[in-house]
């Protein structure tokens, strides 16, 4: 929940966010979406019956209009629907978190979908 509160601040405060993983970085960062094929436990371990917290940050951060791209510093996220982020309360984003984590291969599959939309913002 603490997490869910940091990026939900961030979200409010029109802020951009970066992925901090060395798989990241702006030479192979389109490679994420065959990272997550190959290892799902990455983000929702087969053996835990809820995802790891980063799942849900990505979840948050899609929900609140956030578009994935390539920096140098490797994958980020910048805000490209302000007001829809502005409008999101926690309420609303618990809401929508409980609504994708239903199903662990819905959740890992709409985050994958999320990331391969990359886009080329410099």
């Amino acid at each position: 929940m603490l997490n869910d509160a940091f990026i939900l601040g961030g979200i409010h405060g029109d802020s951009q966010f970066e992925l901090a993983l060395p798989f990241t970085s702006s030479e192979n960062g389109k490679d994420i979406t065959t990272y997550l094929d190959e290892n799902p436990d990455w983000l929702w371990p087969a053996e835990q019956p809820f995802p790891a917290v980063l799942l849900r940050e990505l979840i948050g951060l899609k929900f609140a209009g956030y578009q994935p791209y390539l920096s140098d510093a490797g994958l980020a996220f910048a805000c490209t629907k302000p007001q829809l982020a502005q409008a999101i309360n926690h309420e609303a984003y618990l809401k929508e978190l409980d609504s994708l984590l239903q199903d662990r291969q819905q959740a890992l599959m709409t985050i994958k979908d999320y990331l391969n939309d990359i886009a080329q913002i410099a």
